[in-house]
């Protein structure tokens, strides 16, 4: 289990709901993790812009690699946090949490491999390098506040 929270004082419970404005700051993300392994944070929505038509699935909201143990801020991060922000009348957003150990440090060349934060895929990303499946993960939910 990856456990998740916010200075808000949200916690991630596998599924539940809280409001954009809780999610401003990064979290605080724990795992149980080896100290002599790296790991690579993912969180991603994978209903952008919305369930019904995720036609930029899935849409990046932080990336950080070569994490020593569970020790996030000494990652490399690719992609700085992105706080939640449904468009209106898109209706619940699923926001994903998942961590992969890597079997190594990963070489990686930034941002610059992305066109943008949309259409992103933490499978494939998994998969070019090398990661398996992941080691640990949460979610919760989440919609526009003021026109959901």
């Amino acid at each position: 289990m990856l456990e998740v929270c916010y200075p808000t004082g949200f916690r991630l419970m596998f599924g539940n709901t809280a409001c954009p404005s809780q999610l401003k700051e990064a979290p605080t993300v724990m795992w149980r993790a080896n100290p002599y392994r790296y790991y690579t944070l993912i969180v991603a929505d994978p209903d952008a812009p919305s369930r019904i038509a995720p036609e930029d699935r899935e849409w990046l909201h932080w990336l950080v690699i070569n994490i020593p143990g569970a020790n996030l801020a000494a990652g490399e991060t690719v992609f700085d946090y992105l706080p939640p922000g449904p468009p209106p009348k898109t209706g619940l957003h699923r926001y994903v949490f998942l961590v992969y150990e890597q079997p190594s440090r990963i070489c990686f060349n930034g941002p610059r491999e992305f066109k943008n934060r949309g259409k992103f895929s933490a499978e494939q990303f998994a998969a070019q390098n090398g990661l398996g499946i992941a080691y640990a993960g949460n979610f919760f939910l989440t919609q526009n506040e003021s026109n959901p």
